[in-house]
């Protein structure tokens, strides 16, 4: 399918390596410019602080990807998978439900936190099972 390379490994890699470089510039070229409010970090921030759930999925992800664990049997993770979605279901559906909450609003670290944890623990990358080690 993929002639050249060895694996799908490389061409995530690459493709990962590609977006972040595409983005970057993109950031840079949109701050050097006199709109305010339009670089990808400042987007990021407003959304941040108008929806609960923005940081709450990023300390999910962040936790998920930087932390690594290990996975024992297919019950563990099927067990931890069905407590962490219905929670980030509940979670998506209360900040779509709720006016912004002011205080969530001036910390949006606080729903970064509470993601992070389920990330960690229920949403576990072994590196064994992906082929990290």
């Amino acid at each position: 399918m993929w002639k050249g390379f060895k694996e799908l490994k490389t061409v995530t890699a690459c493709l990962i390596i590609l977006a972040t470089i595409g983005l970057i510039g993109w950031d840079v070229y949109v701050a050097w410019n006199d709109l305010k409010g339009d670089t990808i970090s400042e987007i990021t921030m407003g959304w941040a602080m108008h929806k609960p759930f923005i940081p709450f999925i990023t300390g999910i992800i962040i936790g998920h990807l930087l932390v690594p664990g290990t996975i024992k049997s297919w019950k563990e993770k099927l067990i931890k998978q069905l407590i962490m979605w219905p929670i980030v279901v509940g979670v998506f559906i209360w900040d779509l439900m709720t006016p912004p909450i002011p205080f969530l609003m001036a910390h949006p670290w606080v729903m970064f936190l509470a993601g992070a944890p389920l990330g960690i623990f229920l949403w576990k990358q072994d590196p064994e099972i992906s082929g990290v080690k």
